[in-house]
C-alpha cells in the first residue's frame, strides 16, 4: 500500500487490485488484503458465536457440539 503513497495517487476502485510490488503478484494487491481482512473478521466473528453456544457461561444453557447440523434448525417455520 506504501506503494500508492509514494505516487500521490491513493487507493482508488480502478487500482484496488493492483499490486503494489510485482514481486508479490495479486497477493500484494491493497483489495486482496482488505478481503482477506473482512474474511478474517467474518470467521472469528462465527466462531465466536459457536464457542459461546458450545461452551456458556455460568449461567448459560450448553447446546450439542454438532447442533448446526440438526434438521430442526433447517425447518420451514411459517
Amino acid at each position: 500500500m506504501f506503494y500508492f503513497f509514494l505516487l500521490v495517487i491513493g487507493i482508488q476502485w480502478h487500482n484496488l487490485f493492483v499490486p503494489g510490488e510485482t514481486e508479490y503478484g495479486i497477493v500484494g494487491s491493497p483489495g486482496f488484503i482488505f478481503l482477506f481482512s473482512i474474511l478474517g473478521a467474518v470467521i472469528h466473528f462465527t466462531l465466536a458465536v459457536y464457542i459461546n453456544a458450545v461452551l456458556p457461561g455460568k449461567y448459560g444453557v450448553r447446546k450439542d457440539p454438532l447442533y448446526f447440523l440438526k434438521a430442526s434448525l433447517c425447518k420451514n417455520y411459517k
